[in-house]
C-alpha cells in the first residue's frame, strides 16, 4: 500500500449534522465483541469445571486441581485474550501430563502440597505460596519431551540415557516459559535439579545461586520418592526417611529448607496425611 492510501478506506458517514468516522466505530465495536467473547470463554471455563469437579472421578478431581493450582497465578479477574491462551495452554499440558504419564498427577499434587506447608512455615506470602505449588505441579513438564523407552526402561539406564533424562529441567524451561503468566515458574523449573553441594544438573549451581523454591522442590520430589514404591525398591520407613534427610542435608539440600521441614512435622503444621508418620521418627 503507497503512503496515503490509507484515506481512500476511511469512509464517513454525516448525520444530523455530525460526521462519523465508521472505521474508528468499527474498531471499537469490534473491541468490545472481543472482551464479552472473552467474558463468555472465562465464564464457560469456570463453569465447565465446577460442573467437571462435582462429579467426575478421582484422577479427574487431581487434574482439575493441579490445573487450579497453576492457574492461580494468572490473572482471571481482568478477560484478556492473553489471559484465557494462558490458562488453555496450562490446561493442556496438565492434560497431557495426565495422559501419558498415568501416575504423574498424583505425585505432582503431592509435591505442590509439600512445598505449599513449606512455604507457609517459612512464612512466604500467599501469592509465593502460590508459586510454589504452581512450580509443584509443572516441575517435570519436561518429560514430555523424553521418549518412553527411557523413561519406563525396567532396568539401569546408559549413561547416554541418564543424559537424555537430564534434558527433562531444560525441556520444561522451553516449554513453560512462552506462557506469559506462568513464565517466572521457567528458571525455577530450570534448578530443580541442581544440588546444594553444586554436583546438580543442568548449571551446576550451588547453595544460594540455586532459587530457593527450587530448593524447597528439591527436598519435597525426593520427600514424595522416598514414601512410594519404585520397581526397584519398597517405599522407606519414616526412620529410613529421616534419616536420609539428615544424611543428604548439606550436600544435596539445603539444610535450612531441611530443618524448615522437620519443624513443620513436630509442629503438626503440614496438610498432609502421609507426612504424619515421620512425627515419631523426627522426635527421636
Amino acid at each position: 500500500m503507497k503512503a496515503g492510501d490509507a484515506k481512500r478506506f476511511c469512509r464517513t458517514v454525516t448525520e444530523g449534522g455530525k460526521t462519523w468516522n465508521t472505521d474508528a466505530c468499527t474498531g471499537r465495536l469490534a473491541a468490545r465483541v472481543r472482551r464479552e467473547i472473552d467474558i463468555l470463554k472465562i465464564t464457560a471455563i469456570r463453569e465447565t469445571l465446577s460442573k467437571l469437579y462435582a462429579s467426575c472421578p478421582l484422577e479427574d478431581k487431581l487434574l482439575l486441581d493441579c490445573y487450579t493450582r497453576v492457574t492461580d497465578l494468572l490473572d482471571t479477574e481482568h478477560c484478556t485474550a492473553e489471559v484465557i491462551d494462558d490458562m488453555y495452554a496450562v490446561y493442556a499440558v496438565v492434560k497431557m501430563l495426565q495422559t501419558r504419564f498415568p501416575t504423574m498427577l498424583p505425585h505432582v499434587h503431592r509435591v505442590s502440597a509439600v512445598c505449599m506447608d513449606l512455604g507457609k512455615t517459612m512464612g512466604f506470602v500467599p501469592r509465593d505460596v502460590s508459586v510454589i505449588g504452581a512450580l509443584g505441579v509443572l516441575h517435570d513438564a519436561g518429560k514430555l519431551g523424553i521418549s518412553d523407552a527411557v523413561l519406563f526402561k525396567q532396568g539401569p539406564l546408559t549413561a547416554l540415557e541418564w543424559e537424555d533424562i537430564r534434558r527433562h529441567s531444560a525441556i520444561g524451561y522451553e516449554l513453560i516459559r512462552p506462557i506469559g503468566g506462568i513464565s517466572e515458574l521457567a528458571d525455577l523449573i530450570l534448578a530443580h535439579h541442581e544440588r546444594w553441594d553444586g554436583h546438580g544438573y543442568p548449571r551446576g549451581l550451588k547453595k544460594e545461586e540455586i532459587p530457593l523454591f527450587s530448593r524447597i522442590l528439591t527436598l519435597a520430589d525426593s520427600i514424595d520418592a522416598m514414601i512410594s514404591d519404585r520397581f526397584y525398591r519398597k517405599a522407606l520407613s519414616p526412620p529410613q526417611i529421616v534419616a536420609e534427610i539428615e544424611c543428604c542435608s548439606g550436600n544435596q539440600f539445603d539444610p535450612t529448607v531441611v530443618e524448615a521441614f522437620f519443624d513443620m512435622i513436630r509442629e503438626n503444621r503440614h496438610t498432609l496425611s502421609f507426612l504424619s508418620p515421620l512425627h515419631d521418627a523426627v522426635m527421636k
